[in-house]
């Protein structure tokens, strides 16, 4: 299997239930992926959702009784069957083009260790204006990542965001995200997918020989116009 699409999530049916609305409409239609839902201890109608695409999605809902997105995102890596692993978030619209997009990158650049996208707020309502005068300030409030079109190396200020995020299965189960990281409950805390990129990035460079093709493949991160994800929760 290609692909294991994962969705960790804590009592936001309604906005899960867009999510995966959107992921009926991926193209082309395709047999090589699964999209796993954790459910972290939900109280809401989580479960029914998912119930409701079981039979338009290759779904599978598993349980996470330790509260924590850390946790649940290990819990993801844990069961998931695919080469890579495609994080995305429960308030997000997918393009219909996101799994074809990063075979093509997958197929472009096959030791690439991760790749990421573009994610596009899309706003309910119409934002205030002080919101559009200072868009690119406020642009990590809304998880908002681009970074371009063109490979490049990538840093610390260039990684991408977990909304729209590729991860080798193999590099992943030995970067596991620590607990002290990411959101749990109502408390809001980040950083936990820029640690394990950090990491990964760092031992990556420690195994490659300076110049060699493989440091590059290895380090740089694929931004393409064609697999935007689109956050629907503001």
């Amino acid at each position: 299997m290609k692909f294991t699409v994962a969705i960790c999530t804590w009592n936001r049916a309604e906005l899960l239930r867009q999510t995966l609305k959107s992921f009926c409409e991926l193209r082309p239609g395709r047999d090589d992926w699964e999209l796993v839902v954790v459910n972290n201890k939900c109280t809401d109608d989580t479960e029914l959702v998912c119930h409701a695409f079981a039979s338009q999605l290759p779904l599978r809902m598993i349980r996470e009784n330790q509260q924590g997105h850390s946790v649940s995102r290990n819990r993801a890596i844990l069961d998931a069957k695919g080469q890579y692993v495609v994080w995305t978030d429960d308030d997000v619209l997918v393009d219909p083009g996101l799994l074809g997009a990063y075979e093509s990158a997958i197929s472009a650049y096959p030791n690439a260790a991760f790749f990421g996208g573009k994610i596009i707020p899309k706003f309910e309502i119409k934002p205030a204006r002080w919101i559009t005068e200072n868009r690119e300030i406020c642009s990590g409030v809304f998880a908002e990542r681009d970074l371009g079109n063109s490979r490049f190396e990538c840093t610390k200020q260039k990684l991408p965001f977990g909304a729209n995020l590729v991860i080798r299965r193999d590099i992943q189960q030995k970067f596991l995200f620590r607990s002290e990281f990411g959101r749990e409950a109502n408390t809001v805390r980040g950083f936990d997918e820029i640690d394990v990129l950090q990491r990964d990035a760092h031992d990556q460079i420690g195994e490659a020989e300076t110049g060699a093709d493989k440091k590059l493949a290895a380090l740089e991160i694929i931004f393409g116009e064609s697999n935007p994800a689109l956050h629907a929760a503001f």
